[in-house]
């Protein structure tokens, strides 16, 4: 019956953007409150205007002038593991003239982007970046320290109370797009700020058939404990990280702009005594390897699709997941992920690793006989040559 009811809202909201006459499939998909590009794609899979729509994203791309670096989150591959969906540099803006900032004392959990825009402009009297990438961390970290602000290697599992900070005026927290995750985030975010306000993203409605649910259980436990809880709908856009750049394209859709939107819930005047807690969820730990700025992450747990002696097992059709939730069955069949949207499973993790260390620290040039010295069994080795397009030297390719 969800599935249903979901459908036909998903229907009603093609049907509308089609008759406001929107340009391109992006501007389509941004107008389905959340709903997945393939999933809008398949619902409207006879109708005439789609390769009309998808025409004229190829043209938008084709157009578009190349990006300026504007900070590190803008240079560095980004994390499936931690569902890194940062904010475009647009709504970053959008935020920072929502009020004024001077002289608090603010927060920014699992917001970099945010961070870093807040940070180059100077905004707020004192700012601290927690997030649980580790290689964003140390790559912000001295940037921060030459502002005044810090930069902490974070997960929420940990108590922030060991951090040593000072309460805070204002927290920004964006959770993964997880029902079960908001619970945490908030009861964190209430401890980094007592006494303070709340700016948190919260997916739209047709994120998933369960979201509708979902959202109203967040915003009911949010009046709980705020006397002032305001949503400004669609007010949050996302650029497409680096892995989902990778699974839109491998389905045809590589040609789409950003398209994901959310809403920014802004909760305050908190009530005394109605401070919620959470227990920490049993988290997969993922270790980074990485090979020039392609980053894998290795989850040191068995998997089911890796029952052989090979090192490195096909997940599907496609060495590309076709979607980067954490729902999907392939996505929880996998102990190997890149940060350009690959899913693998993976019968030795610390084999793995060693072997992408040896790959990362060996010349593009060399990375094939690196490759042979590991010792890595022939069908792995073409999983790990298609993923890095290692080019097999003539000589030796007449060796085999």
């Amino acid at each position: 019956m969800e599935e249903e009811y979901y459908a036909q809202r998903l229907y009603q909201r093609i049907e509308a953007a089609l008759g406001s006459n929107v340009y391109s499939f992006t501007e389509l998909v941004r107008q389905c409150a959340g709903a997945y590009p393939t999933t809008v794609a398949t619902h409207m899979r006879d109708h005439p205007s789609l390769p009309l729509l998808r025409q004229r994203d190829t043209a938008r791309i084709q157009a578009l002038p190349a990006m300026i670096p504007q900070g590190i989150t803008t240079q560095i591959e980004n994390n499936p593991a931690l569902a890194s969906w940062y904010f475009s540099t647009e709504t970053c803006a959008r935020i920072e003239h929502m009020r004024s900032w001077d002289g608090m004392r603010l927060a920014f959990l699992g917001a970099p982007r945010l961070y870093e825009w807040f940070r180059a402009r100077r905004v707020g009297g004192y700012r601290a970046l927690l997030d649980a990438d580790d290689a964003l961390i140390q790559d912000t970290s001295g940037a921060a320290a030459r502002s005044g602000d810090m930069a902490y290697h974070y997960d929420v599992a940990d108590d922030p109370g060991q951090l040593g900070q000072p309460p805070f005026d204002a927290v920004f927290l964006d959770p993964p797009w997880y029902a079960d995750e908001y619970p945490l985030w908030l009861a964190r975010a209430r401890q980094l700020a007592p006494q303070g306000t709340l700016l948190l993203a919260l997916f739209p409605d047709l994120t998933r058939p369960s979201a509708t649910g979902e959202r109203g259980r967040i915003i009911g436990a949010l009046q709980m404990q705020f006397c002032a809880v305001q949503m400004l709908s669609g007010f949050l856009h996302y650029d497409t990280p680096s892995f989902e750049q990778g699974q839109l394209h491998m389905a045809g859709f590589g040609n789409m702009g950003p398209w994901r939107s959310a809403d920014l819930v802004v909760a305050s005047g908190p009530r005394a005594g109605h401070v919620a807690s959470a227990a920490p969820q049993q988290r997969v730990r993922w270790q980074e390897a990485r090979v020039g700025d392609l980053r894998f992450f290795i989850a040191h747990r068995p998997s089911l699709a890796a029952q052989g002696e090979r090192l490195l097992y096909q997940l599907g059709e496609s060495l590309v997941l076709s979607s980067p939730s954490r729902r999907s069955p392939l996505f929880q069949q996998a102990n190997v992920l890149t940060s350009r949207g690959h899913g693998l499973a993976t019968s030795s993790p610390a084999r793995l690793t060693t072997a992408i260390d040896a790959l990362g620290a060996s010349a593009p040039s060399t990375r094939e006989a690196t490759l042979a010295h590991l010792g890595v069994d022939g069908e792995s080795a073409e999983i790990l040559r298609e993923i890095l397009m290692i080019e097999i030297p003539y000589a030796m390719a007449h060796q085999r």
